[in-house]
């Protein structure tokens, strides 16, 4: 009898990690979801010469596979091997995670991941891509004095490049020109100062906002009338537990279909609308109202298809639909800091850019006239996507 329980002691220890990752996977589509700024603290441990999440997956592990996505993703359609070139120094990245883990460089560095270049000119919402926010993602990463490296991720909204420029300003940098994304910060505080830095560069890039459009910000979306702007929706949606469990329960019913992934996410939207409501009408300065109350009955899958037609009705089509939950091991949680591939291979992207096509016309012939070319230079005819 002692040595049964034994033996299921390991298998219920798996199941709870099983169960913590779909939900922290399920928590954080759904905040990617909602109009708002979002910011989250993914901590790791190093044992082993790993880095491991709190719920048991390799770092390494998952930025390979993400690495290897990306080339599957690129040959599908080659309009999105700006993916590659991201992945490839998101895991030079995660190198210098290692050496800070392993006492060989300063604690703490800041990363800002920009907007893809290629999707500047793009009308239209590419997977997790949405191209009207044109979010960046910093993140600051710590080691702390007790062992715990710390991913502390904030999004800011529309990438403006000079106030990005702004929070290398801040420590006396100066960018070079093209994608941040590889430029890191590194840096020696104590552990203290770095909670605080995301709150104080986030406040930089604002402040440079505000000098230059007027108004009152916060990461990247104006506020009206002195109002917060914006609920941080990572913290929301995790008090709006019947929500991801409606989701969770898709997924293990095998109905985590487009549709489904709508209809709950609308159903957040207008819980989220309702709590922001609340909020407003509250005083300047006064704590917004309660979290909404959570109905005691469960979500229907009748409630989730109604949810579902009204919001296609509208035209709100979620961003982060291109993106499957739990697809992969750690592709949603790490998505949820910026990193990883944000598109699918089955991309509804515009073809609208005019220039010489890097496969067909490179390089180009005296006199050769440009095509229409999708975000990587890929015209129509040299797309099999399209």
């Amino acid at each position: 009898m002692a040595v049964a329980a034994a033996e299921s002691y390991p298998r219920q220890q798996e199941a709870e990690l099983i169960h913590r990752q779909k939900w922290m996977d399920s928590a954080t589509w759904l905040a990617e979801t909602l109009d708002g700024h979002m910011r989250t603290t993914i901590p790791l441990e190093y044992r082993d010469n790993e880095l491991y999440s709190d719920d048991g997956r390799e770092m390494s592990v998952i930025f390979r596979n993400a690495i290897d996505d990306a080339y599957t993703l690129a040959e599908k359609s080659p309009n999105l091997m700006f993916e590659i070139r991201r992945r490839h120094t998101e895991m030079q990245e995660l190198d210098e995670m290692f050496e800070m883990a392993e006492g060989n460089k300063p604690n703490t560095m800041v990363v800002i991941s920009d907007f893809p270049a290629e999707l500047y000119s793009q009308t239209k919402n590419i997977g997790g891509f949405d191209v009207n926010r044109k979010q960046t993602w910093m993140r600051v990463i710590h080691l702390g004095t007790d062992g715990i490296l710390r991913v502390m991720n904030q999004s800011l909204d529309r990438s403006e490049r000079k106030s990005l420029e702004a929070i290398y300003g801040y420590f006396g940098l100066q960018p070079q020109p093209g994608e941040l994304l590889g430029q890191r910060i590194n840096l020696d505080l104590p552990d203290e100062e770095a909670q605080r830095l995301p709150d104080i560069l986030t406040e930089v890039y604002d402040g440079d906002l505000s000098g230059r459009y007027g108004g009152k910000w916060y990461a990247g979306i104006r506020s009206h009338e002195g109002l917060p702007p914006s609920v941080e929706t990572f913290d929301f949606v995790c008090n709006q537990t019947d929500i991801i469990a409606a989701l969770i329960d898709a997924e293990a019913n095998d109905s985590t279909d487009v549709i489904s992934r709508i209809g709950i996410a609308e159903l957040l939207r207008d819980r989220y609308q309702e709590f922001k409501s609340s909020s407003q009408s509250s005083l300047p300065g006064l704590s917004p109202k309660p979290l909404p109350r959570i109905p005691s009955n469960p979500i229907s899958y009748r409630d989730v298809m109604y949810a579902a037609e009204r919001a296609i009705v509208a035209g709100r089509i979620p961003s982060g639909c291109g993106m499957s939950v739990g697809g992969g091991p750690g592709d949603v949680l790490l998505s949820g800091a910026g990193y990883g591939n944000q598109t699918t291979g089955e991309e509804d992207y515009d073809i609208n850019q005019l220039d010489y096509c890097r496969k067909c016309q490179a390089p180009p012939k005296k006199g050769e006239k440009m095509k229409l070319c999708g975000p990587c230079k890929i015209c129509r005819d040299c797309d099999p996507t399209k």
